[in-house]
């Protein structure tokens, strides 16, 4: 009797810890660029897919502060209800494109 209370007291334990981690990993914020890349992989368009893979590698390229302006820029077309197709995609598609084809400088840029 001892057992049974003591496989149904840990197997309780256990899965109480099993939730609880997963929804601590299921909490964790997700970033800007990945946040695009979900938004435009949701349209399923094969633009969009080319257009999040050079957003994605364009990221890194950007200074900190053009960073701040283009989440902020990104931020204000969604309040404003801007759809994803065309307005964002060219939006981010123009910012992948001068990181990563025209290597403008961040003066360009802004």
């Amino acid at each position: 009797m001892k057992r049974i209370k003591f496989y149904v007291l840990f197997s309780f334990a256990f899965s109480a810890l099993s939730v609880a981690a997963q929804m601590k990993s299921d909490t964790s914020p997700v970033s800007f660029p990945d946040s695009v890349k979900l938004v435009l992989e949701k349209t399923r368009r094969d633009d969009a897919m080319l257009v999040s893979e050079a957003f994605l590698s364009a990221w890194s390229g950007l200074r900190v502060d053009l960073q701040l302006v283009v989440q902020k820029q990104v931020w204000l077309m969604r309040k404003k209800k801007f759809p994803v197709r065309p307005h964002l995609l060219n939006y981010l598609g123009a910012i992948a494109n001068a990181v990563n084809v025209e290597k403008a400088s961040a003066s360009k840029i802004t």
